[in-house]
């Protein structure tokens, strides 16, 4: 799967080496670490790696993804579960369509749980790309774990490492958000992606209301504190290490997905959103009127009304 990916730069061939990856035409070498390539390209943007990548070190050792260290037979029930839960609820990753032996995935900001997750559901060529190394290597290590195919790569989504038209999906959830050039990420995206290739993309809802009470806290907590750069800093909890700041996340309101989406000419765009929890209205009372009947029978009708998230599958007719 390695005949897949391309150099940062200029998107022509790498050559595999005993620890390294070589560009064939501007001759620069890129490390494989732990068998996880390492492909940034030196953008601006890379330095936000160290926020997330500090994240899951500390989600990883002592956080909530400390499950990805059960041995085998534990690990592939925990993960069956949690496969399981992912259909039932039909988040972003039961959108995917798992396609014949032969066609590959591309998952642009893949972490720790999507990997496992989608060699479960059958996927066979799997590519995950993702910012933090230490995610990148953890999904590596949870394929191999499940028996599946598949390569993780560190490297920034703005230039993808990857094959023009070479990928039969692209799938990228609660990612792009974070991407400040989130135009280059969609081109880079419409470049790789083959003629009738499908996608999947997760973006975070602008008017749910998880976001409007997420703005005006965060300005709050701004013009008190002077400290971060917007209502956003203060967002992503679970990843802050030692007082550290979200770098940047944006929300998109419907009609900015439906315009940003148009310029590619993709046919078949669908939204939906998911993502509705009580106590993103209520911080306090709402975690406790979401276990009641009338909290669950609600947040169930207005998930696809005021979920926190879109979630967008198009085709690429092109």
């Amino acid at each position: 799967m390695f005949k897949i990916l391309a150099c940062p730069f200029c998107k022509n061939d790498l050559a595999k080496k005993t620890k390294k990856l070589l560009c064939r035409s501007c001759n620069k070498a890129f490390e494989i670490k732990n068998e996880v390539p390492i492909l940034l390209s030196g953008v601006k943007t890379d330095s936000y790696s160290q926020y997330w990548d500090k994240g899951w070190q500390s989600r990883f050792e002592k956080g909530d993804q400390c499950f990805h260290k059960e041995n085998n037979t534990n690990y592939y029930n925990t993960i069956k579960k949690l496969t399981k839960f992912c259909k039932d609820m039909k988040t972003p990753v039961s959108s995917i369509k798992v396609q014949s032996k032969h066609k590959n995935i591309l998952n642009i900001g893949c972490g720790m749980n999507e990997a496992p997750v989608i060699t479960m559901m059958g996927v066979n060529n799997y590519i995950g790309i993702d910012y933090s190394y230490t995610a990148a290597k953890s999904s590596l290590e949870s394929i191999k774990k499940l028996g599946g195919n598949g390569i993780t790569i560190q490297a920034n989504a703005e230039t993808l490492p990857i094959k023009t038209k070479s990928i039969d999906q692209v799938y990228s959830s609660g990612v792009l958000h974070h991407t400040p050039n989130i135009v280059v990420t969609l081109n880079e995206i419409y470049r790789v992606l083959k003629p009738g290739g499908i996608g999947v993309i997760g973006l975070y809802s602008k008017f749910s209301p998880k976001f409007i009470t997420a703005n005006i806290i965060g300005y709050l907590k701004f013009a008190i504190t002077r400290k971060g750069k917007g209502w956003y800093s203060f967002t992503e909890g679970s990843w802050s290490t030692n007082g550290s700041l979200n770098p940047w996340t944006k929300t998109f309101s419907k009609k900015q997905v439906l315009l940003m989406f148009k310029k590619y000419n993709y046919s078949n765009i669908k939204i939906r959103s998911i993502g509705f929890q009580w106590g993103d209205v209520f911080p306090i009372f709402g975690k406790y009127f979401a276990k009641t009947l009338i909290g669950k029978k609600t947040a169930s009708y207005l998930k696809d009304k005021l979920g926190s998230m879109f979630v967008i599958t198009f085709l690429n007719k092109n």
